[in-house]
């Protein structure tokens, strides 16, 4: 319920102020007659002075988180060997972990769906997370929702700063994404996946090139930790 909050910072110049209430209109308002908008948000300043804006700004969040919330996105980690993301995402250490890495020098990338792409750029990178003790501002009035909604779905509570999280955002929805077949350089087992899964994983990924190096999670003899070993 933390994920992707935010405060809203309503502070800007009286011609920045009509011009976001104009804008409002047009993207809400019954009327797409642009004298019908005008005299209404004359009458709206004129009857309800600052407290119009107020209005705007929760009509703007209100339709921004629902917006947000539709966004696909996908979540990946600086560390892999950490046991709380073990035991969390990955089944208890029964599960595996990706291993991403650049392809000559460029960034790990994906493909937005191709049926649909809108405002989603040709390659979609990861984006780092930042983290704080209070929701991050944004202001409608001067930023637009691609603006806001990078803010807020790259914004976490500081309780989750371990993770060294980046994330990917495709402002089209969630669902299957490829990613170029090089960028996946490695795989890792967890310390209590079963050797039948090992193996199954190492079916899969038997005939992919360039080849893929295998790593398994040891627990640490004598601390509370995980060691990333390679193994054949």
């Amino acid at each position: 319920p933390f994920d992707c909050q935010f405060q809203v910072d309503s502070s800007c110049s009286e011609a920045e102020r009509r011009r976001y209430h104009q804008s409002i209109l047009e993207k809400y308002g019954t009327s797409h007659d642009i004298h019908n908008l005008q005299e209404t948000l004359d009458t709206a300043e004129e009857n309800l002075g600052p407290g119009i804006t107020k209005f705007f700004d929760k009509m703007s969040q209100n339709q921004t988180i629902r917006e947000v919330q539709q966004w696909g996105l996908y979540c990946l980690s600086a560390v892999p060997d950490n046991i709380l993301m073990w035991a969390h995402y990955a089944n208890a250490h029964r599960g595996f972990c990706l291993q991403f890495l650049n392809d000559q020098g460029q960034p790990f990338h994906v493909e937005p769906k191709p049926e649909i792409r809108g405002q989603t750029p040709k390659t979609i990178v990861p984006l780092r997370v930042e983290y704080s003790d209070k929701f991050p501002v944004v202001n409608f009035i001067r930023n637009d929702l691609m603006t806001v909604g990078i803010n807020t779905c790259l914004t976490k509570a500081v309780q989750w700063e371990y993770e060294l999280e980046w994330r990917m955002l495709d402002i089209n929805g969630p669902g299957p994404h490829k990613f170029p077949p090089k960028c996946l350089t490695g795989v890792i087992f967890g310390c209590r996946m079963p050797e039948e899964h090992k193996k199954l994983i190492r079916d899969w990924c038997k005939d992919r090139h360039p080849a893929i190096t295998y790593y398994e999670a040891k627990q640490s003899e004598d601390s509370y930790s995980l060691n990333i070993v390679e193994v054949s």
